[in-house]
């Protein structure tokens, strides 16, 4: 089976048929795939429909999302989406922080909910889905996949303003209409926060290296307020495949035997591939 990657686009209208260069930018990437989880796991409903990998900067996030993507049962999985948005409005990694520019952290966080609100979606919905894409999640008990979440610009927002100002402004961010209707389902999903790790620090121009220390305390406080709940992987467990095994046993894997969940992950990870 091949993988087939689709770009959405946040300002596109349901039913339109106008040209794309008019609709505007791509805010977002989804991979979706059709997911055919094995006979053995259809008595084993999973714990969570929705994985947020959040985190600072050179965390691991996208590296873990990208082996859980082969590893575990993905319906779609949302890259992230901040890199494109501030590639495609022309913001700068100088917009962070105070000073910065908080229409940029709005214009994620909204990018961010039209991603997952599309990934969520049920073959026959056909109210918001946009004409160009060409194939739908389909209906099954397999997650999706997010690197970053909502909650990401929320805490950044902050860093536009004095400290004074940062409460207030977060809290408008907070009350969106948007963010509000997905706050239940990130109440029930699987937030595992990676803690900062020193030496993976990687400079790529983009995302800005100051203060993970903070991000993460806030971001780690920003949870809690809100009642999400969340898992932690912390700077110790630097294995990769260690880390993928802790988020499988998070989703509710880790009952099978060793020698079992290995040969289902090969048998998946063998039909995604096409052999």
């Amino acid at each position: 089976m091949t993988e087939t990657k689709y770009e959405g686009n946040m300002s596109q209208k349901a039913g339109s048929h106008k040209d794309m260069e008019v609709l505007g930018k791509r805010y977002y990437s989804l991979t979706s795939t059709t997911p055919h989880r094995p006979p053995s796991q259809s008595s084993m409903p999973l714990n969570y429909e929705t994985i947020y990998v959040v985190g600072p900067s050179s965390a691991g996030k996208t590296t873990l999302c990208n082996a859980l993507e082969k590893q575990i049962p993905v319906k779609a999985y949302i890259k992230e989406v901040a890199r494109t948005v501030m590639r495609d409005r022309g913001f700068s990694r100088s917009d962070v922080g105070e000073g910065g520019k908080i229409e940029m952290q709005y214009a994620i966080m909204h990018a961010q909910l039209e991603a997952e609100g599309k990934a969520r979606q049920r073959p026959g919905d056909e109210t918001t889905w946009p004409y160009n894409w060409t194939k739908k999640p389909t209906a099954s008990d397999d997650v999706v996949l997010c690197d970053r979440s909502a909650l990401d610009p929320i805490v950044y927002v902050g860093w536009c303003v004095s400290n004074e100002l940062k409460t207030q402004t977060r809290k408008k961010m907070l009350d969106d209409e948007e963010f509000q209707k997905v706050l239940p389902t990130y109440q029930k999903s699987l937030f595992v926060l990676l803690h900062p790790v020193e030496e993976w620090v990687v400079d790529d121009g983009v995302r800005s290296l100051e203060q993970r220390g903070l991000f993460y305390q806030e971001l780690m406080e920003l949870l809690s307020e809100l009642k999400i709940p969340f898992k932690e992987i912390g700077p110790e467990v630097k294995d990769l495949q260690e880390r993928v095994k802790l988020v499988q046993g998070w989703l509710g894997l880790k009952g099978l035997e060793p020698g079992i969940r290995a040969g289902l992950l090969g048998w998946w990870a063998r039909l995604r591939s096409g052999d």
